[in-house]
């Protein structure tokens, strides 16, 4: 699986979008791993004491620091900060197309596999989407009230 994605991702010509003056640029971290046979991808919910996205689902990732060397560097250690893997657990696969949010925030996304599970962060903040799971639109509507 991971060879897989590694192959596609080296074929694959992310598109950049321009950042204007001032915009905030940030990285997240697709970040991939295998359980049973099947590819995952860990998705977060983030918690009321951050400054902006309070409570919602996303990726692991943050704004660029300026002591950031790239934004390959922001998207690891947000991941670092938020989840709890180490940077050097993750190996990464890719990028693809940078997104511009409603905030106007200029994000770009990079794609990591981790080799071992994540257990250094509560799982009610933690949450995988798996295998044929990605590919049905009903695994990402809200069925309930219940808190993740």
């Amino acid at each position: 699986m991971r060879d897989a994605l590694r192959a596609a991702l080296s074929a694959y010509e992310p598109q950049p979008i321009e950042a204007e003056p001032g915009m905030p640029l940030a990285a997240v971290l697709v970040l991939c791993y295998e359980h049973q046979g099947r590819a995952h991808v860990i998705f977060q919910k983030r918690t009321q004491r951050v400054e902006t996205h309070k409570g919602q689902v996303s990726f692991p990732g943050g704004m660029a620091d300026p002591g950031d060397i790239s934004l390959r560097h922001t998207a690891l250690r947000e991941t670092h900060e938020e989840i709890g893997v180490v940077p050097a657990d993750v190996e990464l696969l890719g990028q693809l197309d940078d997104i511009l949010t409603l905030a106007r925030f200029r994000v770009t996304p990079f794609v990591g596999w981790k080799s071992a599970s994540i257990t250094s962060v509560s799982p009610r903040r933690l949450f995988p989407i798996g295998g044929s799971s990605m590919a049905r639109r009903s695994s990402f509507l809200r069925t309930s009230t219940a808190t993740i």
